[in-house]
């Protein structure tokens, strides 16, 4: 999958991004000059204040250390929020966190799951608990979305022209639409959100779309046909946990033509990723579980993390690959599965 890029300056990027925070000038993401850009996907990370979180920094540490990402995307689950009884202690436990990444000056942006904000602090404190931090780009987006982190992140080439948006979506904690039952959502209004963005990104780039990302924390209903009925590479290990309600976000990705890879967690012992035959440029992936909070992937399932690496080509065409990096330090390589159907037909 390729895009030509966006060749639009910074100031009138600005300029159109109404309602919408973007990264400041200060931590701006850039492709190197071998023209790629890498990013690493923590995805439930369930931090408890207990001893499990040394394992999980290890972690970190190891798949930090041994890809130097560019940037790193936090997919919800970050905190076990139920397992904390002072505010103090889930903050202390943030900010542990989030050393890893200062360590290696990696910036970040992060996404809420539902597990983050069910003890003693709201999205909202835990966001600006991490904005206070060194190397945070996470952003709070439009007050109407729920959530609280709806954002996109720019990644400009060396001329500082954009390349590449980076989506982040929230999700409801549970529930979805009118349903006060089942795996929570990114809601129809939030669908409706990234459209207008990508419609205006598209208007100031020759009605060309602009590459994209997407990054949230439950899965899309379309997962289960996808590993039913499509080719994928990875695991399924449990059933997928996803809403029962379809918000149109995976026919509006399609229909908008921008976004290529969409990821995301919440189910600790999946791991594919694929593409429906209707629409091959779309990657549709499941992070691989970070942390050791909560239950655990299957024991031949090592903790680690997914690594995207976007590219450019000379005539500015992007593209991007990706793999994983397991807590021994090695790449794996996900084995692929053919569509022979599975006990889950819905979510």
């Amino acid at each position: 999958a390729t895009f030509r890029a966006m060749m639009v300056p910074r100031w009138l990027l600005l300029g159109v991004c109404a309602g919408v925070a973007v990264a400041a000038a200060a931590t701006q993401l850039q492709f190197d000059s071998e023209r790629r850009f890498k990013i690493v996907q923590f995805t439930d990370l369930h931090y408890l204040g207990k001893v499990e979180d040394d394992l999980t920094q290890t972690v970190q540490d190891i798949v930090l250390e041994t890809e130097k990402p560019n940037f790193v995307a936090l997919t919800g689950d970050i905190v076990c929020g139920a397992e904390f009884g002072s505010a103090e202690k889930e903050t202390d436990a943030w900010q542990r966190m989030a050393k890893p990444m200062q360590k290696v000056g990696a910036p970040w942006g992060v996404t809420f799951g539902n597990h983050d904000d069910a003890g003693p602090m709201t999205r909202d404190q835990l966001l600006q608990v991490d904005q206070s931090l060194d190397g945070s780009m996470s952003q709070a987006g439009p007050e109407d979305l729920l959530g609280v982190t709806n954002y996109w992140l720019p990644v400009y080439d060396a001329n500082n022209t954009l390349k590449v948006a980076l989506y982040f979506l929230a999700v409801s904690d549970s529930g979805c639409e009118n349903l006060t039952y089942g795996d929570g959502c990114v809601s129809s209004a939030q669908v409706a959100w990234y459209t207008q963005i990508s419609q205006t990104l598209r208007e100031q780039n020759s009605n060309e779309p602009v590459f994209s990302l997407m990054f949230f924390h439950i899965p899309p209903p379309q997962v289960v046909a996808l590993w039913n009925d499509e080719i994928c590479y990875g695991s399924k290990d449990e059933d997928c946990c996803c809403p029962k309600v379809d918000t149109g976000l995976y026919d509006a990705i399609v229909r908008n033509g921008d976004v290529r890879g969409v990821f995301y967690g919440h189910d600790h012992k999946d791991d594919y990723c694929g593409a429906f035959a209707s629409a091959p440029d779309v990657q549709l992936c499941y992070g691989r579980k970070t942390g050791f909070g909560y239950y655990n992937p299957n024991l031949l399932m090592h903790h680690g993390g997914r690594i995207i690496e976007l590219y450019y080509d000379a005539a500015g065409y992007v593209s991007f690959t990706s793999w994983v990096r397991n807590d021994l330090g090695l790449k794996e390589e996900l084995k692929e599965h053919l569509p022979v159907g599975s006990d889950q037909a819905t979510c």
